[in-house]
């Protein structure tokens, strides 16, 4: 399939064949954040990005990118200087466990995760597989930390 979907883009590529020349298309992490209202904003787009985005490759990486940057959402976007950085989340792609596959984390690495700034919230990715007792202890701190604050789980 993958071969398939290349062939078409050369064949696009060889006949001047372009989509999307009316809007700017932008892409970006398959992870992020959005509000309740450039929610409900995406789904009054519906039909649009089903046209437009349906033969993409990679759609996930750009359709909301795209459409956040063509609204009037884009004011509203953190960190938008940061990349990948400004999705709150810390993923290791540095040294893959795996074809196209971010780096499992470990509890020898419990330390590193804990002394991440405040505005990463998420890490990714842990696997019960390699490593189940991190997931443990992360559960175990979070459990702890909400406790002390008055606010159990």
């Amino acid at each position: 399939m993958k071969a398939l979907n290349f062939f078409f883009v050369y064949i696009q590529k060889i006949l001047h064949i372009k989509h999307n020349v009316d809007i700017e298309l932008y892409q970006g992490s398959a992870l992020f954040s959005i509000t309740r209202k450039f929610a409900v904003y995406l789904l009054s787009k519906k039909e649009e990005i089903e046209k437009r985005f349906r033969y993409s490759l990679a759609a996930d990486e750009c359709f909301i990118q795209s459409m956040v940057m063509c609204s009037p959402f884009k004011d509203s976007i953190r960190d938008i200087d940061k990349q990948n950085s400004s999705n709150a989340r810390l993923i290791d792609r540095t040294r893959p466990d795996g074809k196209n596959s971010p780096h499992v984390w470990r509890k020898e690495e419990l330390n590193y995760l804990l002394k991440q700034p405040v505005d990463i919230c998420f890490a990714r990715k842990f696997d019960e597989g390699v490593d189940k007792e991190i997931v443990e202890m992360i559960e175990a701190k979070l459990k702890i930390n909400r406790s002390h604050y008055g606010k159990e789980i």
